[in-house]
């Protein structure tokens, strides 16, 4: 299981690099979080508001995201970005 986690995590920043020949940085984040929560409406029922998990959940994850993304786009390779 461990091995096969490693494996899709690795096969990700590929992706990640092609879908950077296509798309920005910013909109490819966007993209990334939108198509994965379309789905979630479907199947969840809405939490409650919580402000201070939001703002966690932007600084962890959008900005980390959005920061992988950048540098990515302006040189740093898959191997670099995927430590």
């Amino acid at each position: 299981m461990a091995v096969l986690v490693t494996f899709i995590w690795g096969v990700n920043f590929t992706f990640i690099a092609w879908g950077l020949e296509s798309f920005p940085p910013l909109m490819l984040t966007a993209l990334r979080f939108f198509f994965t929560a379309v789905p979630l409406v479907f199947f969840l029922k809405p939490p409650k508001f919580n402000r201070t998990l939001l703002i966690y959940a932007i600084g962890t994850f959008v900005m980390q995201y959005a920061f992988v993304f950048t540098a990515m786009h302006l040189g740093a390779s898959v191997g670099l970005t995927a430590l």
